[in-house]
């Protein structure tokens, strides 16, 4: 089971995200495009840190953000 990532804020990485991890969530989604999915390279970049702290995986869609819109 995936947890989607859409608002990673610092709270949310070093809080939320470890807690989901602990009660079993083991992967995390983020989407590089769509206007209201969207992170930016610095939060997919903090998202796949707290995955590394946690042993999650992260899945991705790595469309261009710019290039599509």
């Amino acid at each position: 089971m995936h947890q989607m990532v859409t608002d990673p804020t610092d709270a949310v990485v070093s809080n939320e995200l470890p807690a989901i991890a602990e009660g079993g969530v083991g992967s995390f989604k983020v989407f590089l495009t769509y206007d209201l999915l969207h992170v930016d390279d610095g939060q997919f970049i903090s998202v796949l840190e707290a995955a590394k702290r946690t042993g999650a995986i992260v899945c991705v869609h790595c469309e261009n953000y710019e290039a599509i819109r």
